[in-house]
């Protein structure tokens, strides 16, 4: 009983930890590389970088490693039949592609998001004038329509 406790101890959960610790020092690296980069970014861009900005790393890192745990108890639950963390490290592959892809972004693509989002956020604030903006731009174009139509029928 003891040599087979020592030899699932041996083979199965060594290659289990050290998957398990690759993986997470994986995304924490890939993390820690966009922080750099988003910070260089913004000092090219001459962008304040304030601290809601460094606690957007934070809540990233929240939003990567809680998944990342349950995935890994799951992968230490089936250790028994799969000898490596499988969950974990497919978790881990996708949160270092969400990190490269961040990475790859163009800085000026990243600013017109953010140009967009904050127009939608003056028209959802000013939601009463911009429908009535809508609606005379609707009965304007309503009314040349049919201008047109009657031009036609001439």
């Amino acid at each position: 009983m003891n040599d087979m406790l020592l030899d699932f101890l041996n083979e199965h959960l060594y290659k289990l930890v050290v998957g398990i610790g690759l993986a997470y020092a994986g995304v924490l690296i890939a993390m820690a590389v966009d922080l750099i980069f988003g910070v260089k970014k913004a000092k090219e861009l001459k962008i304040d970088r304030t601290s809601t900005g460094y606690k957007m790393t934070a809540s990233k890192a929240q939003k990567y490693f809680s998944p990342m745990l349950c995935l890994t108890v799951i992968d230490v639950m089936l250790s028994i039949h799969v000898h490596i963390p499988v969950f974990t490290i497919l978790w881990a592959c996708y949160c270092v592609f969400c990190e490269y892809r961040s990475v790859m972004e163009k800085s000026w693509e990243k600013a017109e998001l953010r140009e967009a989002a904050r127009t939608m956020n003056v028209i959802i604030k000013n939601k009463e004038d911009f429908a009535k903006v809508i609606t005379e731009l609707l009965k304007e174009e309503g009314k040349e329509e049919g201008k047109e139509e009657e031009d036609e029928s001439k």
